[in-house]
C-alpha cells in the first residue's frame, strides 16, 4: 500500500474512533424515530449512516496491504474497527425495526446498554477505542517515516536530475523540501509526546493533505523531467560546442546605435525589441554566420533586447545548429524540433502536460518518455504551443545552417515562416544565399542582412590583432598608415570572408616567422589564392612530397570516418598511431595495454598537433580531442569526386582507410588516460555497458567494410580477436558482488570502458553488427560461444531489425546462429530498459507470453531502467519488428485498444517496420525461422497467432505487400510448418452484422480470423489488390479442404468481397472438393456451411483476467 492510501485508512480508522467515542461519552438523546427531531438530537438514521458508510471505507482500505510491520498492525486495527461498528450498527438497526412508541434514549450507551444488557461491554469498547487511538499515533508515525525516507530519496533524484537538465524547478524543489520539512516536524513532535499525544482525524487530514501535496508534485516534476530527457540526444549541443567563439571585438557593432555604417545592421535589434517573423542572416560560405548566430543566441544585450519585447512575460531563447556532416540528428527536421523543444521545455516546463497531451496523460512512463518521437508529434506539439493563448511566456529561436539541412529546403522554411506566424514566436534563422531561402525570407529588406557585407570592420580588427601580437610586426618599423594601408588591403581581398582571412593571416604570420619584409609579405599576399576552394587547392598542393603518402591517408582516415559513422570521432591518437602503421602493420595487434600520465598524454597531444599541421597544411586540426576539418567549405571541397580520386592517387597501393581506423580503434583501446576524450554526448553515469557496446559496434562496422574492401581475414580477424580479449578483460564472473559498483574505469582516447561487467559486450556487438564470418570461426571453437549474453543471441539479433532491412549478410548470420541450435520459440524473461531518470514505480501492464497480466514495475536505480519483466522469445520478437501484429479490424476497437496499451513495442508502425517485414520475405527469414521450429501458432498476444496475423496483415494491407509471390510462397511455409487453422486465441463476442466487439469473451479461431479480415475489406480496394488478396483465400481454401476444415460463412462472404472474376474459381474449388466428398465417411468433418457459433467457441467471462489497471 502506498503511504496515501495507509494514511487514508488510518484517517478512516481514526474518524471511527472519534466519531464512537464522542457517542459513547455524550448525553444526547438519539431518537428512535427517523424524523421529528431536534436540533439537540441526534437521529438513529444518521448515526447508523455514518457507521455503515465508516464500516465501508475501512474494509475498503484493507484490500490491498503490503507487509510491513506498520501497515499490518494498521490492517488489524482497521478490522477491529470494523467489526465494532457492525456490532454497533446491528444492535441500532435492531432498534430501527421494532414497534412501539416514539421515545428517545439518553444517549446511544443507554441504547447500547439496553441492548447489551450492562455497561461491562460498553467499558471494554472504550477502552478499545483509547488503546487504538494511542497505538495509531506509533503506527502513523512509522507509515510517514518510511514515506519521509522515499520522499527524501526521490527530492535528492529530482535535484540531481534538474542539475543534470538545467531546469528552471528551483523554487518547486524548495517547496517541496518545505513541505517535508513540515511533516518531518509534525511526527517527531508526536514522537517526543509519545502515547500523551494522539493525533487526531483533523491532525492526520492535515498530514495526508500535505503528503498528498508532495506526492503530486514529486510525481508531476518526475513525469516533466522524464519527457524533457526524452526530446534530448547524443550530440544534441555538440555542433554549438565545436563552432569558434568570436574574436574579440567582433560583431559589436550589430548592438550599436545606428548610422550609415550599420544603419542595415541596426535593423536586428529593432527586430528583436519589437518585431516579429523571421529575421533572416544570409552570407557566402566562411563568412562568420554560425559564429555570429552563436555570439547573438548566447549575448546578454540578445536576452535584453528580446525581453522587452516579452515584457511583461518571460523569455524562452532555443537554438539549433545544423550540421551536415554531423549524425542524421545534427542535419534534420527531427533534431531540430526536439532541440528546440527540449529549450522551450527545460525553461517553461508548465507547457509539457499542454504540448505533450498523449505523453502527460498516459498511466505509464514508458508511453510518456520511453517511446520515440515521431515527427508528426513533434509538429503538433510546436502548433499547441504556438495555439497556446493563456502562457505568458514568448519565444524567440536561433536556427542555424538552413543550407545544411538534409531534407526540403523549401518545405522547412515554410513551417518556420507559419511558426512565426505567432506573435508570441519569432525566429531568426541564418543560412547562404540561395534561392530557395532567398525567396521565402529575403523579400523584406528591413528583416535580414548580409553579413559579409557588414564585417569589414570586424575582419580589419582580426586582422590587426593577429598580425600586432606576432612579436615580429614591430620590427618592420612600418609607420601607421603603412600598416594601415596593408591591413586594408587584406580586407578589400576578403570580400567579407571571414575564413578567408583565417588562413591568409596565418600565411603572413609565418612570413614573420621567416624574417619576411614589407615587400615579402606584400608578393606573399598578392600570391595567395582570391577564393576558399583555390586556397584549400593550395594548402594541399603546399604538403611537402615526402608527406604527400601520409597527408592522403589522413584525409582518407577523415573521409572514411564521416561516411560510416559520423556519430563518433577521429582520435587524436590515430595521428601518431598511423605513423606506427608504415613500420609494423600488426602494432595494434601486438601492443601492449599502458596507462599514461597526465603530461605523457599533453605531449603526445602536442606532438600530434605539430605533425598534423605539417601533413595536412591546416585542412585538418585537432579540436576538442579530436580530428575535423577546419571548415564545412574544406569537406565539401576535398570530397568532391576528383579530388578524392586525386587524394587517393598519392596513398599507398592498395590502402584501405577503414583498416586505418580499426587499427587505430584497436590501439586507443589499450590507451589509458586521465580523462576520457571523444566520449559520447548525452551517456548517463551507469550506462557503462552502453557505451562499450557502441564502441565495439563501431570498431566491428570498420571491420566489415575494410573486408569488402579486399583486407584478408587473416589480418582481420587478428584485429578483431583483440576487440574480444579487450571486451572480455571488462568482464568479472565473480558471484555475489555489486554488478554496477566502478571498480575498473579505463579512460581511452575514443571513450570511457567500465568494469566489471557479466557479460561481455564485445558478443552483443558482433550480433549487431551481423560479422558471420567471424562468428563462425569462434563458433568452430567454441559451440556456446553466443550463449554468453544475458539473453538469447537470437533474439538480439531479429530485434535490432526494427529499423534496418534484411539483406544476404544478416540472413546469413540468422542461419549460422538456427544451425548452431539457437530455438526461436526458447523463452525468456525480458526487463526493458529506458535509460532515463524515471518516477517512482507506476503500474504498467505487459504481455507474459500468451497471456495478458499486470505487473508492478521494477526500479533498478543503479542503471535507471524500468519496466516489468516480459516473457518473449526471438520469435515474438520477429514478429513484433515486422509490425504484423495487432492490426485488428476496424470493428474491434477493445483489442485494438487493449494491444496499443499493452504493446511493449513503441515503434511507429511506417516504413522501417515495413521494409523490415518485405526484405524478410524477400530473403526467406519466416521461411527459415519456421524451418527451425518456430511456431506458427504461437500467441505473441492473447488476440493474435502468428500465422492469423500473418494473413490478416496482407489482407488489411494488401499495397504494403512488396512481392505478392514471395508472400503466396511462405503462406504456404506456415502451413507446411504446421499452421492450424483451429488454433484459438482469445476475443470478443463478434457476430456478422455486429458494429464492434462486446463481451462476453470467446475463444476465436485462426479461420474465424480471415473470415472477419475479408469482411472488414472497405470496397475501395483496387483490382490489383483484391486479385492478390483472392490468391490469399484460395490458399486457406485449398488448406481447409486438405485439412477438413468446415468452411462456414466463407461461402456467403466471398461472394460479397470479390467480384464474380474472383469469387467463381473459388466457388468452383469448394464445389469439386465437396463432390469429392464421402458424405458417409466417419469421423470427417464436412465441408458444409456451419453456424459462426460452431466456428467460435464460447468462452466464460470469468475464464480469463483482462482487467485492466
Amino acid at each position: 500500500m502506498d503511504p496515501l492510501s495507509a494514511l487514508s485508512l488510518a484517517a478512516n480508522v481514526l474518524q471511527f474512533i472519534e466519531f464512537t467515542g464522542g457517542l459513547l461519552s455524550t448525553s444526547v438523546e438519539v431518537y428512535k424515530s427517523t424524523t421529528g427531531a431536534s436540533n439537540a438530537s441526534i437521529a438513529l438514521e444518521e448515526i447508523r449512516e455514518q457507521l455503515s458508510s465508516l464500516s465501508d471505507r475501512l474494509l475498503a482500505g484493507t484490500a490491498n496491504i503490503r507487509s510491513s510491520a506498520s501497515e499490518l498492525a494498521l490492517k488489524s486495527i482497521a478490522a477491529s474497527c470494523s467489526a465494532d461498528c457492525v456490532r454497533i450498527l446491528t444492535v441500532l438497526n435492531d432498534l430501527k425495526v421494532q414497534d412501539g412508541s416514539h421515545r428517545a434514549w439518553k444517549s446511544l450507551r443507554a441504547a447500547l446498554k439496553l441492548a447489551w444488557k450492562g455497561e461491562q461491554e460498553i467499558e471494554r469498547l472504550t477502552n478499545r477505542l483509547k488503546d487504538r487511538q494511542s497505538m495509531m499515533t506509533l503506527h502513523i508515525c512509522a507509515i510517514s517515516n518510511e514515506w519521509l525516507q522515499k520522499s527524501h530519496q526521490q527530492l535528492r533524484g529530482l535535484e540531481k536530475q534538474n542539475k543534470i537538465l538545467q531546469l528552471q524547478y528551483l523554487d518547486k524543489l524548495n517547496e517541496i523540501s518545505s513541505q517535508i520539512r513540515d511533516v518531518k516536524l509534525r511526527i517527531n513532535k508526536s514522537k517526543i509526546s509519545g502515547l500523551d499525544s494522539t493525533f487526531s482525524a483533523s491532525d492526520l487530514d492535515d498530514l495526508t493533505t500535505r503528503v498528498s501535496l508532495v506526492s503530486v508534485a514529486e510525481r508531476d516534476i518526475t513525469k516533466e523531467q522524464a519527457i524533457l530527457s526524452s526530446l534530448d540526444f547524443d550530440y544534441r549541443p555538440a555542433r554549438h560546442e565545436n563552432i569558434p567563439e568570436a574574436h574579440a571585438r567582433t560583431f559589436s557593432w550589430i548592438f550599436e546605435a545606428p548610422d550609415s555604417k550599420v544603419k542595415r545592421a541596426n535593423s536586428f535589434v529593432t527586430w528583436l525589441r519589437e518585431s516579429g517573423g523571421v529575421f533572416w542572416i544570409s552570407g557566402k560560405p566562411g563568412s562568420g554566420k554560425s559564429t555570429l548566430m552563436k555570439f547573438l543566441a548566447s549575448h546578454t544585450q540578445t536576452r535584453d533586447a528580446v525581453q522587452s519585447w516579452a515584457s511583461p512575460g518571460k523569455v524562452v531563447i532555443a537554438s539549433h545548429f545544423f550540421w551536415s556532416t554531423g549524425v542524421s540528428m545534427q542535419k534534420s527536421a527531427l533534431g531540430l524540433f526536439r532541440s528546440l523543444l527540449y529549450e522551450i521545455f527545460r525553461q517553461c516546463p508548465e507547457l509539457i502536460a499542454e504540448a505533450c497531451p498523449s505523453r502527460w496523460e498516459a498511466n505509464d512512463l514508458s508511453h510518456a518518455a520511453g517511446r520515440n518521437w515521431t515527427l508528426k508529434e513533434l509538429v503538433e506539439c510546436f502548433q499547441a504551443i504556438k495555439a497556446n493563448e493563456t502562457s505568458p511566456a514568448k519565444f524567440c529561436f536561433f536556427v542555424d545552417g538552413l543550407d545544411e539541412f538534409d531534407g526540403d529546403y523549401v518545405e522547412i522554411s515554410q513551417f518556420l515562416t507559419e511558426i512565426a506566424e505567432s506573435p508570441r514566436i519569432k525566429l531568426c534563422v541564418a543560412s547562404r544565399p540561395l534561392n530557395e531561402f532567398q525567396d521565402q525570407f529575403g523579400v523584406n529588406k528591413s528583416s535580414m542582412i548580409s553579413i559579409h557585407e557588414l564585417t569589414r570592420k570586424d575582419i580589419l580588427n582580426y586582422a590587426r590583432s593577429r598580425l600586432q601580437e606576432h612579436p615580429r610586426w614591430s620590427i618592420l618599423g612600418l609607420d601607421v598608415q603603412a600598416a594601415e594601408s596593408f591591413l586594408a588591403k587584406i580586407v578589400d581581398m576578403a570580400h567579407g570572408v571571414f575564413l578567408w582571412v583565417t588562413l591568409v593571416t596565418q600565411s603572413l604570420r609565418s612570413g614573420l616567422t621567416n624574417d619576411d619584409t614589407m615587400e615579402d609579405l606584400n608578393a606573399r599576399l598578392d600570391s595567395l589564392p582570391r577564393s576558399l576552394e583555390a586556397f584549400y587547392q593550395q594548402m594541399l598542393d603546399s604538403v611537402d612530397p615526402i608527406y604527400h603518402r601520409k597527408s592522403a591517408e589522413l584525409l582518407q582516415i577523415q573521409k572514411a570516418r564521416l561516411d560510416s559513422s559520423p556519430g563518433w570521432p577521429t582520435p587524436w591518437a590515430i595521428v601518431l598511431l598511423h605513423e606506427r602503421e608504415y613500420a609494423d602493420p600488426d602494432y595494434a595487434v601486438t601492443m601492449s595495454r599502458k596507462k599514461f600520465k597526465c603530461d605523457e598524454v599533453t605531449s603526445y597531444c602536442e606532438q600530434a598537433t605539430r605533425r598534423l599541421n605539417a601533413k595536412c597544411r591546416g585542412l585538418l586540426e585537432i579540436r576538442r580531442d579530436a580530428l575535423e576539418y577546419i571548415h564545412r567549405t574544406a569537406s565539401d571541397y576535398l570530397n568532391k569526386p576528383e579530388l578524392v580520386d586525386y587524394i587517393r592517387s598519392r596513398s599507398g597501393e592498395g590502402y584501405n582507410a577503414h583498416l586505418s581506423l580499426l587499427r587505430g580503434y584497436v590501439a586507443c583501446l589499450k590507451m589509458g588516460v586521465p580523462r576520457t576524450m571523444g566520449t559520447r554526448k548525452g551517456t548517463r553515469e551507469g550506462d557503462k555497458d552502453m557505451c562499450a557496446e557502441a564502441v565495439f559496434s563501431i570498431s566491428l562496422h570498420f571491420a566489415k567494410i575494410a573486408r569488402r574492401g579486399g583486407i584478408d581475414d587473416a589480418v582481420i580477424f587478428k584485429l578483431v580477436n583483440c576487440l574480444d580479449e579487450i571486451a572480455m578483460s571488462m568482464v568479472h564472473r565473480e558471484k555475489g558482488g555489486d554488478l554496477f559498483e566502478r571498480l575498473d574505469i579505463w579512460s581511452t582516447p575514443i571513450a570511457s570502458l567500465c568494469g566489471p561487467l557479466r557479460f561481455s559486450p564485445f558478443v552483443n556487438s558482433l550480433i549487431w553488427t551481423e560479422s558471420a564470418d567471424y562468428a563462425a570461426t569462434k563458433l568452430s571453437g567454441d559451440a556456446d560461444y553466443f550463449r554468453r549474453v544475458p539473453r538469447p543471441a537470437l533474439w538480439y539479433f531479429v530485434v535490432r531489425r526494427q529499423t534496418l532491412t534484411w539483406d544476404p549478410s544478416a540472413t546469413k548470420f540468422l542461419h549460422l546462429l538456427l544451425q548452431n541450435g539457437h530455438d526461436p520459440n526458447e523463452t525468456f524473461m525480458h526487463e526493458p530498459e529506458y535509460h532515463r531518470n524515471i518516477l517512482e514505480p507506476q503500474g504498467i501492464n505487459y504481455w507474459k507470453g500468451d497471456l495478458y497480466k499486470s505487473y508492478q514495475t521494477i526500479w533498478y536505480p543503479e542503471v535507471g531502467s524500468y519496466g516489468p519483466p516480459e516473457m518473449t522469445s526471438a520469435w515474438f520478437g520477429f514478429l513484433t519488428t515486422c509490425g504484423i501484429c495487432g492490426h485488428f479490424g476496424f470493428r474491434r476497437r477493445v483489442e485494438s485498444e487493449l494491444y496499443r496499451h499493452c504493446e511493449v513495442s513503441n515503434s511507429p508502425f511506417g516504413y522501417p517496420r515495413l521494409a523490415c517485414f518485405n526484405t524478410a520475405l524477400k530473403w526467406g527469414v519466416y521461411s527459415s525461422l519456421l524451418q527451425y521450429g518456430a511456431n506458427p501458432n504461437a500467441h505473441p498476444t492473447p488476440f493474435t497467432t502468428a500465422w492469423a496475423d500473418f494473413v490478416r496483415f496482407a489482407i488489411k494491407y494488401p499495397s504494403e505487400v512488396w512481392e505478392a509471390s514471395r508472400y503466396l510462397e511462405t503462406l504456404d511455409n506456415f502451413f507446411k510448418y504446421g499452421a492450424d487453422l483451429g488454433a484459438s486465441t482469445v476475443g470478443f463476442t463478434l457476430l456478422p452484422g455486429d458494429d464492434s466487439s462486446h463481451m462476453p469473451l470467446r475463444m476465436i479461431t485462426g479461420w474465424d480470423t480471415f473470415c472477419e479480415s475479408l469482411e472488414d475489406l472497405t470496397g475501395s480496394e483496387t483490382e490489383k489488390e483484391l486479385k492478390f488478396i483472392s490468391q490469399i483465400t484460395i490458399k486457406m481454401i485449398k488448406q481447409a479442404i486438405s485439412t477438413r476444415w468446415p468452411l462456414g460463412r466463407l461461402h456467403s462472404v466471398i461472394k460479397k468481397v470479390f467480384p464474380e472474376k474472383l469469387y467463381q474459381p473459388m466457388l468452383d474449388l469448394i464445389s469439386e472438393s465437396q463432390a469429392r466428398e464421402d458424405p458417409n465417411a466417419r469421423g470427417k468433418r464436412q465441408l458444409e456451411d456451419t453456424n459462426t457459433e460452431v466456428e467460435s467457441k464460447r468462452l466464460k467471462p470469468d475464464s480469463i483476467d483482462v482487467t485492466m489497471t
